[in-house]
């Protein structure tokens, strides 16, 4: 959407309004204020995914049978991965005054809170529940998870399919999606500090009450970014002029882009190792490493303090050296760094694990959605049709099954050892948990490399597809300067 649209420039030629397209959206203003979303988008999910498991699972807490977590997990994410396409098909196919995605960001941010807070605050009070298996409390997890996550993808599914249609060049990808990934850090570390809040709290109040009050903190400044994140940012109106088609047949062509089905396989192995590493951290450092939980925030900042500076890295290696070379790096880096992990035990052994992670951490942070954005240009330069939605919400689709495998994966440990936490495991118990710290992501991530290897858009095929897509958008710009009043709103 170009100057004429908002009014007052109808003199301009094409190509120079197409070129000048939206200036307000590559302000630093509006792309400091678009990337403040992944703080939401990282706080909310980080610290759900990280201290769930421990809240509800461990006996100092509530004591939910560890077998019934994983079987909520597992459920939760087969919704999880449902959803992403629905609701990237269902912006895709929005047509409003206000876009394509801003309505559900802004609106979906005020559910997305209170549903959240309702993950926190369990009907439980007092002593940890007197029978492990409670069907009661599995139901409640399951249902507000269910709802936590449909919120939450209604939103952050249009937030980054936003990415690709605002920000085109490597060099502007590169610089918002560090921006983006800055914002993503600091909503990490807000959310790795929530040990450290809930055991200070718990000093003048019950752990119940810690947990609801620090889920209700955490739930308004992870929503509020969310809604700065378009008070700046206009939708461009010439790559919606196209009507998109409906969910069948939009699905089939998605899922016969042979080379977005290599990168999502590979992302499901990828997000498998991260959310894996990520769900059993706490628990596994508390239980068989022998460190307080306070301390688990110290290893968890250690890990992005140590990701901060490779963010810089890896943006600027993706622009010389293109995003499967660096992505291939980064795996390697990540699944290397994990291993120690089946000898060590203690705060200052684990440190250093923890600083070699953050450098493969920061590249997952920074790589796949610029590759899906790559993914969804060729995709437009072959169909005509921008599908940022759709690409984006399958890739959630198949990666989000990442938290399916993770669930059953712990069901399966649980299930093996009869371990709950809170106690001083045996030497066969502390083996087999190690054994699956270090060799459940470095198979996963052995698998990722093999796909990662066949993966075809990159060198001369990605130039070819730049360059096409730049001569797309000029003469799209242009059928919406000749097009009808009414094709503008």
């Amino acid at each position: 959407m170009g100057m004429s649209v908002l009014g007052g420039e109808d003199h301009l030629d094409p190509t120079a309004h197409w070129a000048e397209r939206e200036l307000a959206n590559m302000g630093l203003r509006a792309k400091v204020s678009y990337a403040s979303g992944n703080l939401g988008a990282s706080l909310l999910y980080n610290a759900f995914a990280t201290f769930a498991l421990t809240f509800y699972v461990d006996k100092k807490y509530i004591g939910l049978d560890g077998v019934l977590y994983g079987m909520a997990i597992a459920i939760y994410g087969v919704w999880n991965a449902i959803n992403d396409p629905l609701f990237g098909v269902l912006s895709d196919r929005t047509r409003t005054r206000w876009g394509r995605r801003r309505p559900y960001i802004f609106i979906g941010a005020i559910f997305l809170f209170v549903t959240y807070l309702l993950v926190w605050t369990p009907p439980v009070t007092g002593l940890p529940l007197a029978e492990p298996f409670n069907v009661p409390i599995f139901i409640y997890f399951l249902l507000t998870i269910i709802a936590f996550d449909g919120f939450y993808t209604l939103v952050s599914v249009p937030y980054v399919s936003m990415f690709p249609e605002l920000y085109e060049s490597p060099k502007d990808r590169s610089q918002v999606q560090l921006f983006r990934q800055l914002f993503a850090a600091l909503g990490l570390i807000l959310a790795f500090t929530m040990p450290m809040m809930i055991e200070t709290l718990s000093r003048t109040m019950t752990v119940y009450d810690a947990y609801k009050y620090v889920g209700l903190a955490l739930g308004v400044v992870g929503s509020v970014p969310f809604i700065i994140s378009v008070i700046w940012n206009k939708e461009r109106k010439e790559l919606s002029l196209e009507t998109n088609p409906s969910l069948g047949p939009t699905l089939k062509t998605t899922l016969g882009n042979r080379t977005f089905l290599i990168f999502a396989v590979a992302y499901l192995m990828i997000q498998y190792a991260f959310l894996w590493m990520q769900s059993m951290l706490e628990f596994f450092s508390t239980n068989i490493l022998g460190i307080g939980k306070g301390d688990v925030t110290i290893l968890l900042l250690a890990m992005f303090v140590s990701a901060l500076p490779f963010l810089a890295v890896w943006a600027a290696a993706y622009r010389k050296y293109g995003t499967r070379k660096c992505f291939i790096a980064t795996m390697s880096v990540f699944a290397i760094s994990l291993q120690p992990f089946l000898f060590v035990s203690g705060l200052t052994q684990v440190l250093p694990i923890m600083f070699v992670a953050g450098v493969g951490l920061s590249g997952y942070m920074m790589l796949p959605e610029v590759m899906v954005s790559e993914i969804i240009d060729e995709d437009e330069v072959k169909s005509g049709i921008r599908r940022e939605g759709v690409y984006f919400g399958m890739n959630g689709f198949l990666g989000r099954f990442g938290f399916v495998l993770s669930g059953l994966t712990a069901a399966f440990f649980f299930g093996l050892t009869g371990y709950q936490g809170g106690t001083p495991p045996t030497p066969e118990v502390s083996l087999i948990f190690r054994l699956a710290m270090t060799t459940i992501p470095l198979m996963a991530m052995g698998l990722a490399l093999v796909c990662l290897k066949y993966y075809p858009l990159h060198g001369e095929r990605l130039d070819a597809v730049r360059k096409a897509m730049d001569k797309m958008h000029m003469e799209k710009a242009e059928r919406l300067e000749a097009a009808p009043k009414e094709e503008k709103l």
